[in-house]
């Protein structure tokens, strides 16, 4: 079973020259995640880079 569902809100760890950064999960892809960010870009991550977070905290 998924640690995450799609909508969850989630907090990205800092990889490569990205920032940690805020996001709601949109879906899923052959490396774990599809997160969009507040710029409404999509980013790949896998479950280890992520943790729970509040919609509050995206904002």
């Amino acid at each position: 079973m998924s640690k995450f569902q799609i909508n969850d809100w989630v907090r990205s760890v800092a990889v490569g020259s990205k920032e940690s950064f805020v996001g709601q999960i949109t879906g899923y892809c052959e490396a774990g995640y599809i997160v969009r960010c507040a710029e409404n870009k999509r980013w790949g991550r896998s479950e280890d880079q992520l943790e729970l977070a509040s919609k509050r905290e995206a904002a």
